[in-house]
C-alpha cells in the first residue's frame, strides 16, 4: 500500500478486530483494492485478532520460554482451567500465588507455538463462566 494514508488506516482498522469475521472482510476488501496481500499482512491480521481475543478474555501477556507457552492472566475461572487441564493434563502448569496468574503449557514435539495460542485462547474463550477465579 503506497499511500501513508491508506496503510496507517488500515493497520488502525487491523488493530480493532473483534471477529473472525472482521479478519475475513479486511482481507477481502485488501484483496479487491491491491489483489492478493502478502503472507505478513496475513499473519499481522491473525496475530491482531488473537491479541485482541487474548485481552478481552484478561490474558494480559503471553511469552513462549524453555519450550512452553506462558499464558498471564488476570482472573482465570474454575471452567478455563479444568478445560485446560483435561486438554493438556500432562503439559500444563500453573502459577495461583498471586496475579497476574499464569498458565503454562508445553509444546509437544513438533507442534507450532502459534497453533498451540490458537488452541489454548480458543479454550479460554468456550469457557469463559461467571465464577470468579483462582484465588
Amino acid at each position: 500500500i503506497r499511500n501513508e494514508y491508506q496503510r496507517l488506516d488500515i493497520y488502525k482498522r487491523i488493530s480493532a478486530f473483534l471477529t473472525h469475521d472482521d479478519c475475513l472482510d479486511m482481507q477481502d476488501e485488501l484483496i479487491d483494492r491491491f489483489g492478493e496481500p502478502p503472507q505478513s499482512l496475513v499473519n499481522l491480521i491473525d496475530a491482531s485478532l488473537l491479541r485482541n481475543t487474548a485481552g478481552r478474555l484478561g490474558i494480559t501477556e503471553i511469552s513462549q520460554k524453555r519450550g512452553a507457552l506462558f499464558f498471564f492472566v488476570t482472573q482465570p475461572t474454575p471452567q478455563q482451567l479444568s478445560a485446560l487441564m483435561r486438554k493438556y493434563y500432562d503439559r500444563i502448569a500453573f502459577n495461583d500465588k498471586k496475579p497476574p496468574y499464569y498458565v503454562a503449557v508445553r509444546l509437544a514435539k513438533g507442534e507450532l507455538s502459534v497453533s498451540l495460542m490458537h488452541e489454548v485462547i480458543g479454550i479460554f474463550q468456550e469457557n469463559v463462566g461467571n465464577a470468579t477465579g483462582m484465588n
